[in-house]
This record gives structure tokens, sequence and C-alpha cells, in this order.
């Protein structure tokens, strides 16, 4: 796999902004324009046109004819954390206690 990150983690916030932004559509707002992604997101631009892009190129969001972007339901459903879900730290995540961050074992 072709490694897409910049230095200082830059792929994991590009991974959580690209989250953030599907998880910006739900059952009431299932489709949305780029303007309103920037709007309700407040990533700039670029940002959002780069992000939708490759969520396209992978299948995850797809534009329609009338300048909207759509994702499925299901993918939107899975973006968004349970409310019932009780999320624990698996024992094989270790905390560094030198730099705060965490590494698995």
């Amino acid at each position: 796999m072709q490694k897409t990150s910049g230095e200082g983690g830059e792929g994991v916030r590009s991974v959580l902004r690209a989250l953030d932004l599907l998880a910006l559509f739900d059952e009431t707002h299932r489709s949305r324009t780029v303007r309103e992604l920037i709007d309700e997101s407040g990533l700039a631009k670029s940002t959002v046109v780069r992000l939708v892009a490759t969520l396209e190129q992978r299948g995850l969001l797809w534009s329609r004819g009338d300048g909207r972007g759509a994702c499925s339901q299901s993918t939107s459903r899975k973006v968004r954390p349970s409310p019932r879900a009780r999320f624990r730290t698996p024992e094989s995540v270790a905390p560094n206690t030198t730099t705060g961050s965490t590494r698995l074992k």
C-alpha cells in the first residue's frame, strides 16, 4: 500500500476528517453540496474538495447530477458511533508515559 500521509500524523488527521465528512450524511441529510460540507465541518474548501474526491474514488461518496454528493445509509451509519457502544482501550494498547501517545504492544 502506498503511503499517503505527511509527516506528523497528517494521514491520521485526514482519515478523521474524511470520517467526519461522511458522518454529516444522515437520514435527514442524504445528500449535501460541497458548500454544506464546508459550512458544517468548518474545514477549508480545498480540504473538503480533496477529501470528497478521495471518498468518491473509493466508492464511499458519489456525485449526483444536481451537484450534490451522497453516500449510502450503511456507510453513514458505520462512521457514527452507536450511542450504545462501549469503547474500551484494548489491553494490547499501552500508553506511552513519555509522550502521552499510545502504541500497540
